[in-house]
């Protein structure tokens, strides 16, 4: 049977030790003993943790190797990244200050990618829906580069049985040639000196060593070197890593990782001054919401054209700026909230943050409660003052309440809502 894992969330509280094994090669990834239904788990709407196969936490393995102790912060792409797997673990395992944009040319995975990225917390991820040829103006920007390619999906068969139904000799080929331009446009976009890491989860050698190979014969690239312990189970190939489900307890999953060794270091030009937006917020506009900030000092506020208000760090905002100014479908920083008028009111992204201020006020509720704040449903307000609350369990926040004379009105998302049936009490 497959095993169950998680990935535990370095900044935020587990409300209880996850009971199984750790995951030998994350430090944070645990095995659990049985599959809970997470939907119900508070903790798994806070971003405690994201449930993720073990094999696909290999690449945190792969960049503690390949990124020296003390690095300075850099600049990353997840080039396909939803749902967000690989990209709430680079967030973790970058240099702390790095910038990482988040990219995922289907329309339709966008939303879960900037939900799973959102309950993750973390201030230095963007997101961006372009397909990989409208990257070229940043050729060479790049200090990391992450492909984990669409594939034909093989490694998912014990795991997914209707993964079967979608296989083909044909879907094998096609996948292969669509891997290979991907890479094309990738390898391009790296600095020199710079890393690009290839992944897949299928087994066939044609969209994985051999699209490998390719890239080697094609680019000014080299293969990294990369050990790991004999009782991992993982097998050499003739370029990379491949897992199998009978020998790695998780499931199958490629991997090979590079340098590249021409090209240069594009440096960050200015920002075109034309652009009306994003805008920067006044010191007065920016007061309320600031207070919403652990340490609002870091950040630079701004409002988009849709009157969305922005928060960027600091250190990143001319990086977030820039990359935006290049790309058509890009947005950078952390959606805060809105301004209707002069009244700030906070986004639910805002809510799952790592840098909220923990001195906002706070309605803790047990986990029944909880699930029904989850529904959509209101709370009563019974001592507790008028206005904005963080509605938390176990002390993690899962979104927003505003007190009124007897309820709390919800600002939990709709599209976020759960839509199960909640078991009855005592069941």
């Amino acid at each position: 049977p497959p095993p169950t894992s998680i990935r535990l969330n370095p900044r935020k509280p587990t409300p209880a030790a996850p009971n199984g094994e750790p995951v030998p090669w994350h430090p944070l990834g645990r095995y659990l003993t049985e599959r809970p239904t997470f939907t119900l788990r508070p903790e798994f709407h806070a971003g405690a943790y994201y449930v993720q196969e073990a094999s696909s936490m290999l690449p945190a393995e792969v960049l503690r190797q390949l990124i020296p102790q003390g690095a300075p912060p850099m600049r990353t792409l997840d080039l396909c990244a939803a749902p967000g797997g690989k990209t709430t673990l680079l967030a973790d395992a970058l240099p702390e200050g790095s910038f990482l944009l988040a990219n995922e040319v289907i329309r339709s995975r966008l939303p879960t990618l900037q939900h799973n990225v959102w309950k993750w917390g973390r201030p230095n991820v963007h997101l961006a829906s372009e397909d990989p040829a409208r990257f070229r103006r940043l050729e060479n920007f790049f200090d990391l580069v992450l492909v984990d390619a669409p594939c034909s999906g093989e490694g998912l068969f014990r795991k997914d049985p209707d993964a079967l139904q979608h296989w083909s000799p044909e879907k094998v080929v096609h996948c292969a040639a669509r891997q290979q331009r991907i890479l094309a446009e990738a390898a391009r976009l790296v600095r020199q000196g710079g890393w690009l890491i290839y992944s897949t989860c299928t087994f066939n050698e044609l969209e994985n060593s051999e699209n490998a190979r390719r890239l080697l014969e094609d680019f000014d690239l080299e293969e990294c070197p990369l050990e790991f312990p004999e009782e991992w189970g993982l097998v050499r190939k003739g370029v990379g890593w491949q897992c199998y489900p009978h020998r790695v307890r998780g499931e199958g999953f490629y991997f090979a990782a590079f340098r590249r060794l021409g090209g240069g270091r594009a440096r960050l030009p200015k920002r075109p001054t034309a652009l009306p937006h994003p805008k920067p917020l006044s010191k007065k506009e920016r007061t309320e919401p600031a207070g919403f900030f652990q340490e609002p000092e870091r950040f630079r506020f701004f409002l988009d054209s849709k009157g969305r208000l922005l928060a960027l760090e600091e250190d990143l905002a001319e990086t977030a700026l820039y990359v935006q100014s290049v790309l058509k479908r890009c947005w950078v920083g952390l959606e805060a909230g809105k301004l209707k008028g002069k009244v700030f009111v906070p986004g639910a992204g805002l809510a799952l943050f790592t840098a909220l201020n923990p001195n906002l006020p706070q309605r803790s509720c047990e986990t029944e409660e909880a699930l029904q704040f989850l529904r959509g449903a209101p709370l009563s307000a019974d001592g507790v003052s008028k206005g904005w609350l963080r509605i938390a369990s176990q002390g993690l926040t899962l979104g927003w309440g505003k007190a009124l004379n007897d309820r709390i009105n919800n600002y939990y998302p709709k599209e976020w809502r759960i839509r199960m049936q909640l078991p009855r009490r005592g069941k």
